[in-house]
């Protein structure tokens, strides 16, 4: 049995997105009784960093919270965070709880003695932390690069959005191409897995790095058994369509309502769930409001988990319009439940949805991603079979996305870590 010491600084049973990638794979991975595993992790829940919470009991696992010092410092870079803007607040906290977990895993080190230090969350490559130093191998990922927000879609942007792409863009390619830190992370790394076929190709590029490519999160085979059915959808009812999300300039769901805008004859066959809140969701329903879209379009806020999984599976079509993502969690909810999604062609969505268990919008110009997201609309209202051949396209295809599958891989990037480390060092 391996012993891995796993930096995960988000993972909750109870939440999503970063926080479900950390729950899944520590799981997962404890089931398959070859490991064990010691989970450094600092915050279980949005908003919080070095939280500590009673994760209900897994053999194999042991967890240990690595809390920030509640100092002047950190109540500074705190207020940053919830009054200026969270990522500088965040950063410069993540860094010094990299700092604390690095002298964590090297005091354990010398009583255990690790296999494997494996970086699995956040999976953003912006802070490469400090674990690398140690002359213990090495595994970092699934790491998401640069995921730029595609520029000719930046009118659809307030002036806050517009300033975030800006410092996204000139901040994070900077850090990409000239940290010297996370170069040496990277190049000491005995192995990366990369979360989206852009990634990949941005480590190989960058810094001639090999990685493999995993998304960041799969299918629970219990989730499938459970829930994965055949949509069918016919003329005699509408075509029900979900989005989920935060209401935010990056999720881009105003692509969606300006879509719908575009077929108001056909609207008396649509209607569209809208899961999640945020900071536009004033200004969305508004556009639903100023563009007759009221009928077709319920929102319905922050529900929990068992309500959204509730209403996927009453939908004929998921629709993600993100302008910048790894992989989301709810597209292995959609899939878990035999729906099929319509996506944007880039970020981690291009290396999952395909021809036949989906519909991917190329992101050529703003104009053309509308029409593309209406016709498509249009098209499966006048041939409703299109939803139950996706449908079935989703289900053949969720086994090459299963934790089994997942697990196979990890354990092989740990062996090829060990012997890549062992004929270095």
């Amino acid at each position: 049995m391996k012993t891995i010491a796993l930096i995960a600084y988000a993972v909750s049973n109870r939440a999503g997105s970063e926080y479900a990638v950390g729950w899944d794979f520590v799981k997962h991975m404890a089931e398959t009784g070859l490991y064990n595993i010691t989970v450094y992790y600092g915050s279980c829940m949005p908003g919080t960093m070095g939280k500590s919470e009673s994760f209900p009991l897994l053999k194999n696992v042991t967890w240990k919270c690595v809390e920030l010092p509640n100092d002047l410092k950190n109540k500074f870079f705190w207020f940053v965070r919830c009054k200026v803007y969270y990522v500088f607040g965040f950063y410069f906290q993540f860094k010094e709880w990299h700092e604390l977990v690095f002298k964590e895993i090297e005091r354990d080190n010398n009583l255990k003695k690790y296999d494997v230090v494996h970086y699995l969350n956040p999976i953003g490559i912006k802070e490469p932390g400090y674990a690398w130093l140690l002359n213990i191998p090495y595994v970092w990922g699934p790491v998401q690069g640069v995921e730029r927000w595609p520029k000719c879609l930046l009118p659809v942007l307030d002036i806050k959005g517009k300033i975030e792409a800006l410092i996204r863009y000139v901040l994070q390619n900077h850090n990409l191409k000239h940290s010297i830190r996370l170069y040496k992370a990277m190049n000491r790394a005995d192995a990366v897995i990369s979360a989206t076929p852009n990634t990949q190709l941005q480590l190989k590029a960058i810094f001639g790095k090999e990685s493999v490519y995993l998304p960041e999160n799969g299918l629970r085979v219990e989730d499938i058994k459970r829930s994965c059915s055949l949509k069918k959808y016919d003329k005699t009812t509408k075509l029900e369509i979900i989005w989920v999300g935060e209401l935010s300039n990056r999720k881009g769901l105003v692509l969606l309502l300006m879509a719908l805008n575009q077929i108001q004859e056909s609207l008396h066959n649509v209607h569209l769930s809208v899961l999640g809140e945020g900071t536009q969701s004033h200004h969305l329903k508004e556009y639903a409001i100023k563009h007759n879209l009221t009928s077709v379009v319920s929102f319905f806020g922050k529900l929990s988990r068992d309500e959204v999984l509730k209403k996927i599976s009453n939908s004929h079509l998921h629709v993600i319009t993100s302008l910048s993502e790894a992989t989301t969690t709810v597209i292995w909810e959609a899939k878990a439940n035999g729906v099929p999604t319509m996506t944007l062609d880039h970020c981690g969505m291009s290396g999952v949805v395909t021809e036949e268990s989906g519909i991917k919008i190329p992101v050529i110009s703003l104009a053309q991603v509308v029409n593309d997201i209406a016709s498509h609309i249009v098209e499966i209202i006048r041939e409703p079979a299109i939803i139950e051949r996706l449908s079935a396209g989703v289900i053949k295809t969720n086994s090459l996305y299963t934790w089994d599958k997942r697990c196979m891989v990890f354990h092989t990037v740990y062996q090829d870590a060990i012997e890549s480390h062992e004929s270095r060092f």
